[in-house]
């Protein structure tokens, strides 16, 4: 029979889903393909509306939806509540409940055997809306009675208000929805589950994933009982994982329904499945995956060892595929460390073309030892992040090269000033240039300029600054061990109220924020106004003109420290909003870190006199002399690494210009989306637009490429590649990582103990400097890393934990000159501190607590 209301299974058309719904037209295709699915029929859509239209229940629907609010949840709950009762209540005319109970006869035969009544909407299990949990389904139904009472309540729960969110929040529209009815052979599964042909947890679509429990599916479909996992390699077949869970609930068929109950304690730990079941459930949903062309969410029954299909749907919201985390080379490699210490975020596609067209070639010139690198180049972009090959392949004919680089090592300091004194000539002579005036062959060819003088500046910092900081080493190995007594303060005690640049920046700050606290005309600059209106607040008075003027000098001065190794990242120049955020900080403060550092000084001097008094002369003279030369090193180290960030205001000016003569070409949507283009299609572009060659627009390319990278922005790279690989024994003593394994306490976490002291606060989770508004005075600082650019917070904050960096970073010795607690090298802070937590952070173990709630 295949007449009137009904549509059997294995007689259902393809474009029938306006007639069966979502879920029926799935089985019938399922069924049509000889798969195991039980057999059955349709109750079509025509019998819900010949349903709604003979007890009137369509205009009482448009009466009751009319104008509803849909987020009055109050209201629509009283809407369902009728529209439900109405349902429950209609007739159902003559001619329709004589094909269901023939339908019902023809399945069940005079038994009146149990049937499964599933909903089955024209919306419902599409590629973009599931509808999964949103219609009743009902089991083990039995006899006429049963069957209508249960098709009544399947199309009741088209009404719901569950699924009226639901279509309104995916948009569909309340009219076109109808509802089919799917009805079952009952199946008495003694194991039953789900089986995703992909992933839906991290989208690899490489895998299998199977959850299975004893008895009916509903207790795992209801989240009701930890059902067992297994993983399956779909290439292979081979099972990677398979986890037996504690399967404490078990649904059976009862009477006409299905009741849960207490698993019998055996059953609780044993698996649910066998390795021939798994390889079944495997083959058919391969079958299944491959029918429908996409990857399935598919329900299934196993009863008397043969696996029944009881329905399937795409799986929808997938994640992207994950990202594979593979060693671009031989040996092994570090990302958010070594030369690489200032990039832990995803670098833009012009910052990644740089590094093979400047930053290599430069590498190998200036220290050809790297050249022996496990392998070339020797530093990559995996996945828009960067990372550093630490593993070295010495020969014996490469003993020149090590001698070479040893002592460029231990002469770096020496010619630092020399190196920075044509870093800034270079600088300056470009910043001079007007840019407008040039074509773009020429502003191009200035930023070429540019971008060599920032790189090579760059590696002679990278090349001093281990000898620089060796410095300190020495001086705290011998202090501890020859001079120290147990109420002697540490090492690092020695090392703060250093003068620095970053120092001379803080102390700027500070005069702008005294006049900003002292003069009542500048109280614009410490409320809550965007700092586009501060300065036209300020732009009104006499006195405001002149503090921006000096905000200006400040900027043109200071302005240059950089957030990150990405050209495509703004410099602490064009983000007055954050410069003014820090004069609001420094404002609150009491003590400014002058102060702060002329008392350390005074303490340091009175401890020095005392160790003094008690060591013979030659023994304080030695001590003395290892004191001084940690100092000074600190002291170039800082001023060093401040410096870095020169060349990018101008190599960021060259690249705007750029983008601006593409944007009026309508190539780029706006001037920012050149950083998302290649160094060599750069060139390419400044030829074209010199020689008027028309140039196609690459909006889409650069949306294309926006998109990655923010994919590659969402994920955590690993710390080292290939992953799970342990760094050498020497990686530890130079820079601290902790392997993300070594965190086993869930209420601490370990890391490089760098800023003494110990300090309980609020911890303030900021994934970067954009977000550093929210820091509040008092509160602890949570990031991944952080780079000269954010220290002009660090004086509101009581302490500081990162992810990545070790004693050697540049936070290590600016968190000295605040006196604030740090803990750096945690690998996961930013994962396991909530925003908000109270959390213990102890510098001097290099220890966090997470700090329980009251």
């Amino acid at each position: 029979m295949d007449k009137g209301y009904i549509r059997w299974f294995d007689h259902i058309g393809a474009d029938e889903i306006g007639q069966v719904g979502g879920k029926g037209l799935s089985l019938g295709r399922m069924s049509v393909s000889s798969l195991p699915v039980p057999n059955g029929f349709v109750l079509c859509t025509g019998a819900y509306e010949a349903f709604i239209l003979h007890n009137s229940i369509d205009i009482r629907i448009r009466e009751l939806t009319a104008g509803q609010d849909e987020d009055d949840f109050v209201q629509l709950e009283v809407i369902c509540d009728e529209l439900q009762s109405l349902f429950l209540k209609g007739d159902m005319p003559h001619g329709m409940l004589t094909d269901i109970r023939t339908a019902y006869t023809q399945l069940t035969g005079d038994t009146e055997a149990n049937v499964a009544v599933r909903s089955s909407a024209t919306a419902e299990d599409l590629a973009e809306a599931s509808f999964a949990g949103q219609h009743d389904s009902f089991l083990n139904v039995k006899g006429l009675e049963g069957l209508t009472d249960a098709v009544r309540r399947c199309w009741a729960s088209l009404w719901s208000a569950r699924a009226i969110s639901y279509r309104w929040r995916t948009g569909i529209d309340r009219d076109s929805v109808r509802m089919a009815v799917v009805v079952q052979r009952m199946v008495p599964a003694d194991v039953s589950g789900i089986i995703f042909t992909a992933n839906p947890l991290n989208g690899d679509r490489g895998v299998m994933v199977i959850n299975s429990s004893w008895g009916l599916g509903e207790a795992i479909v209801e989240g009701q009982v930890d059902p067992d996992t297994v993983v399956v390699d779909k290439q292979t077949g081979h099972i990677t994982q398979f986890d037996v869970g504690d399967k404490s609930v078990k649904t059976v068929a009862r009477g006409d329904g299905t009741v849960n109950l207490d698993a019998e304690t055996p059953l609780r730990a044993q698996a649910s499945l066998d390795r021939t079941l798994v390889a079944e459930l495997v083959r058919l949903a391969g079958q299944i995956e491959d029918l429908f062309g996409a990857h399935m969410d598919i329900e299934w029954g196993i009863h008397d060892g043969r696996v029944f299909i009881l329905q399937a749907r795409p799986i929808t919201a997938l994640p992207a595929q994950p990202l594979k985390w593979e060693a671009p080379g031989a040996g092994l490699w570090i990302h958010g460390g070594g030369i690489m210490e200032f990039q832990s975020e995803p670098i833009s596609p012009m910052t990644s073309s740089l590094i093979e067209d400047f930053f290599t070639p430069l590498y190998g010139e200036m220290a050809p030892f790297i050249r022996t690198a496990a392998s070339w180049p020797a530093v990559r972009v995996i996945n828009g992040h960067l990372y550093s090959c630490l593993t070295y392949r010495v020969r014996p004919w490469h003993i020149p090269l090590v001698v070479r680089l040893v002592a460029q090592h231990l002469t770096s300091p020496s010619r630092w000033a020399a190196e920075l004194a044509a870093y800034d000539a270079e600088v300056g002579r470009i910043a001079s240039i007007d840019l407008p005036s040039l074509t773009a062959e020429g502003v191009v060819g200035g930023l070429s300029n540019a971008l060599r003088a920032f790189f090579r500046y760059y590696f002679q910092y990278a090349s001093m600054v281990q000898v620089l900081t060796n410095a300190e080493s020495r001086f705290t190995r011998f202090y501890t061990r020859s001079i120290r007594s147990k109420d002697d303060p540490e090492a690092a005690f020695f090392l703060q109220g250093l003068e620095s640049r970053i120092t001379a920046a803080e102390d700027s700050i500070r005069v702008l924020a005294d006049e900003v606290r002292e003069t009542s005309t500048l109280a614009a600059v410490s409320g809550d106004a965007a700092h586009g209106d501060v300065r036209e607040a300020l732009r009104a008075t006499v006195e405001g003109r002149a503090f921006l003027q000096r905000v200006h000098d400040y900027v043109e001065t200071y302005g240059y420290q950089m957030y990150a190794f990405d050209f495509n990242v703004p410099t602490l120049g064009e983000r007055l909003d954050v410069v003014y955020g820090a004069i609001r900080s420094a404002a609150a403060r009491q003590q400014s870190l002058r102060s702060r550092r002329q008392e350390v000084r005074g303490q340091q001097d009175l401890t020095l006199e005392r160790i003094r008094a008690r060591l013979p002369r030659r023994k304080w003279r030695r001590f003395e002399r290892f004191l001084d030369k940690a100092r000074r090193d600190l002291q170039t180290k800082e001023n060093a690494v401040f410096a870095i960030g020169r060349g990018i205001p101008v190599a960021r000016a060259c690249f705007l210009e750029m983008g601006r003569r593409l944007a009026e070409r309508s190539v780029l949507a706006d001037a920012d989306s050149v950083f998302w283009l290649t160094w060599h299609e750069l060139l390419a572009l400044a030829s074209n637009l010199d020689e008027g060659v028309p140039v196609e627009p690459l909006v889409e390319v650069v949306t294309d490429r926006r998109k990655r990278w923010e994919r590659f922005e969402n994920v955590d790279a690993p710390t080292f590649l290939p992953v799970g690989r342990r760094p050498g024994w020497w990686l530890s003593r130079i820079m601290p990582i902790p392997e993300l394994d070594v965190q086993e306490d869930p209420d601490e976490l370990e890391g490089a103990p760098v800023g003494p002291g110990i300090v309980t606060a609020t911890a303030r989770v900021i994934a970067s400097i954009d977000d550093v508004t929210r820091l509040q005075k008092g509160e602890i600082l949570v990031t991944d890393t952080t780079t000269p650019a954010w220290t002009p917070f660090f004086g509101q904050i009581a302490g500081l934990v990162t992810n990545r960096g070790g004693r050697l970073a540049h936070s290590s010795i600016v968190a000295r000159e605040y006196g604030i607690p740090v803990v750096m090298g945690t690998v996961v802070a930013t994962r396991r501190i909530a925003d908000g937590q109270r959390i213990t952070v102890d510098g001097d173990r290099g220890r966090v607590r997470l700090v329980p709630s009251a």
